[in-house]
């Protein structure tokens, strides 16, 4: 490390320990997570991820329908 890169990290912080204290938060959040997702079966996953499909394509279709189709598209590129 050089002086400059030692005066840098006196006035600006290191990097590092500001991503990491970014990042914290969100990984508590995911180990919350995990403690309430742990004990659920295979099974039961497999059904809610088929739930989550299903909600997404149903959100989805409002901005599909105002896309153009795709053979429109290509003229104008």
């Amino acid at each position: 490390m050089s002086l400059v890169d030692s005066i840098l990290n006196i006035f600006l912080g290191d990097k590092g320990k500001k991503d990491i204290k970014e990042v914290s938060p969100i990984v508590d959040l995911i180990l919350k997570c995990e403690d309430e997702i742990k004990d659920i079966s295979n099974d039961d996953l497999r059904s809610i991820t088929a739930s989550f499909k299903s909600k997404i394509k149903e959100l989805k279709k409002p901005f599909i329908s105002l896309m153009p189709s795709i053979s429109e598209i290509k003229g104008f590129f």
